[in-house]
């Protein structure tokens, strides 16, 4: 795709996303957002045709939110998302001016997808750096008779010791009865006693670690 070809894409998409949002919002909204979604798009097409008129090099980079140098942006998937997330807004505003209870209900469920695959991914980075968050899942250890490991999920965190407060769900294989599970079902243990990987098989009795393998950000603002 030569430049021109290029330059006249971006003009229809901003023609597009002039009409959409001059539909639902006043001119000074229109202008913020065409604004803020055309640095997510490539600008560089426009500069190639006047190279005398585009602005230096380390203003264009600023411009279009990239890293000193020559380094590509990190995150376009994310910048992706956000873009779609602004636009299925709009669309949704409109669909509320127009009383449009079917197109509303379609777009609010195609909002709902967008953050909840954001809440996925951050809690599989997260997961990723070995970090425990409340409501996450987790193996926690407890003893019936002697030391097993259980699947569970972090409830609460507390400043005292132990500082973690779990919910038994089930044991290893997956049994969740109440007979299956320890008493209390909810219990509070250090954090040694927590992991996120499933737990290797062991022959031999359990011996409860005394280093922990996970880092819990809730405790750092205790």
């Amino acid at each position: 795709m030569n430049a021109i070809e290029r330059v006249e894409q971006s003009a229809h998409w901003l023609t597009q996303l002039a009409h959409g949002a001059s539909s639902v919002l006043g001119l000074g909204k229109v202008v913020v957002t065409i604004s803020t979604m055309a640095r997510k798009r490539d600008l560089s097409a426009i500069w190639e045709l006047d190279p005398v008129a585009a602005p230096p090099r380390k203003v264009q980079r600023q411009l279009m939110g990239t890293i000193e140098g020559d380094e590509q942006p990190a995150g376009g998937e994310a910048r992706n998302d956000d873009e779609q997330r602004s636009v299925l807004e709009l669309q949704l505003q409109h669909a509320m001016q127009q009383h449009d209870v079917e197109r509303v209900i379609t777009i609010s469920r195609q909002l709902r997808g967008l953050a909840e695959a954001a809440q996925r991914e951050a809690a599989e980075r997260a997961r990723a750096r070995g970090e425990l968050c409340v409501g996450d899942e987790c193996f926690a250890l407890a003893k019936i008779v002697e030391w097993e490991w259980y699947r569970a999920r972090l409830v609460n965190v507390r400043a005292r010791e132990p500082p973690l407060q779990v919910e038994y769900m089930a044991t290893l294989e997956g049994e969740g009865s109440m007979l299956a599970l320890p008493v209390p079902r909810v219990n509070h243990l250090p954090v040694q006693h927590v992991r996120i990987s499933k737990p290797e098989p062991c022959d031999g009795p359990i011996v409860p670690p005394t280093t922990a393998c996970v880092v819990v950000p809730a405790l750092r603002g205790i």
